[in-house]
């Protein structure tokens, strides 16, 4: 199998290109033009004044391709960035499949379609993409120009496989009276071993999962703002280390603006912070950042039953609600609906899923296909990344 580089892969697509740090402000001047809308509200992603700082906290490693016209006029982007992490056990190059931006231009649309799928078929041949065979990407469910243009793809080659749905939770307010059942408390640097020689045991090593002996290392590293601190870990009675969790917010270098609040929000927030014993977080206003405080790489002892879990994830929740957001953000997957039923959180969902993204040969064969069922642990992946 010959080895390419991407100039090498891109001299067939005159109009598509890698972009430098150099492109930062044409970069931000175009991502900030689109949103992703669904059926209540628009989502406006911004990025600050460096588009590149976000990528640099998702990995050491990411490329961005941008999309012109013949006047030098950005019409298209998308970013991959690349980690390590496990598939079927064996340690794999991972790509996240992110930022995807086109506008409306027939004739450089078919041109980024059929680039997009010779990538994904060339990858593990062209060097500055890791020579990755695994890639993944999320999509809201409600978003239909994305699940349109990609998910339900006619691009010849190319197959977008669902692998889980989810339901991006956001909590907004919770009931103070409860009893705890474990001990949770913020982790501290002397803990660094401990939580290491938990996530070797109980990681599962399968669809996406980290290298948690380099990952961890990358964010104490590179994540604004990111310490020990931020790791939340759950004690049993006998001080048994038995889960642990990640809470941060990205807001230095991703902000996310909502231009329309659902109503069925604002009542909620409005009628539950005149009930005594609850508390809500500060409403956030139309337009501006939100300030998102996110709960993810919540990972349990391997023992651990279901309502064990449930408890567990309900003392984290209570013990990030001491920190200051508008709402905390937690990926709730179908196979463990752990906040399912509950009366004791407001919350507003959204629903989401996972793909595996793969080439198609020309008999419809796909390459490299993955597959998730109750058996598997659930995929991975960063929503706070997204």
């Amino acid at each position: 199998m010959k080895e390419l580089s991407l100039n090498e892969f891109f001299a067939e697509y005159p109009h598509i290109s890698q972009a430098t740090e150099a492109d930062n402000q044409d970069i931000l001047d175009f991502y900030h033009q689109t949103s992703l809308s669904s059926t209540e509200s628009e989502i406006i992603y911004t990025r600050g004044n460096d588009f590149f700082s976000f990528l640099k906290e998702r990995s050491d490693s990411s490329v961005i391709f941008l999309l012109k016209d013949d006047l030098g006029v950005i019409f298209g982007m998308g970013v991959i960035t690349y980690r390590p992490g496990y598939i079927n056990g064996e340690l794999q190059t991972i790509g996240y499949l992110g930022d995807l931006r086109i506008k409306m231009n027939r004739k450089l649309i078919r041109e980024w379609r059929l680039m997009y799928a010779n990538l994904i078929r060339l990858s593990p041949q062209i060097k500055e993409m890791h020579h990755c065979r695994f890639y993944q990407t999320v999509l809201i469910d409600e978003n239909k120009e994305s699940k349109n243009n990609l998910a339900e793809t006619k691009i010849a080659n190319l197959h977008y496989h669902q692998l889980q749905k989810y339901k991006m939770v956001n909590i907004i307010g919770r009931v103070k009276l409860r009893t705890s059942s474990t001990y949770v408390r913020m982790a501290t640097n002397e803990d660094k071993k401990l939580i290491v020689n938990f996530l070797s045991l109980n990681n599962p090593k399968d669809l996406f999962s980290h290298d948690w002996e380099k990952e961890l290392d990358h964010r104490l590293k590179n994540w604004n703002g990111f310490s020990m601190e931020n790791l939340l870990l759950s004690f049993n009675k006998s001080g048994e280390l038995k889960a642990l969790a990640m809470v941060w917010n990205p807001i230095k270098t991703k902000q996310i603006r909502i231009t329309k609040i659902p109503e069925a929000l604002k009542l909620i927030h409005a009628m539950g912070s005149k009930i005594p014993f609850f508390e809500f977080k500060k409403f956030p206003k139309e337009n501006t950042p939100l300030d998102i405080l996110y709960l993810s790489q919540v990972i349990f002892e391997k023992s651990l039953v279901k309502s064990d879990r449930q408890k567990i994830l309900h003392d984290f929740i209570h013990q990030a609600f001491e920190k200051d957001f508008h709402m905390l953000a937690y990926a709730d997957f179908e196979n463990e609906d752990y906040l399912e039923n509950t009366l004791s959180l407001f919350m507003q969902k959204m629903p989401m899923a996972v793909f595996s993204v793969h080439s198609k040969d020309d008999h419809g064969q796909i390459q490299d296909p993955l597959h998730w069922d109750s058996t598997k642990p659930t995929v991975s992946f960063d929503m706070c990344l997204v």
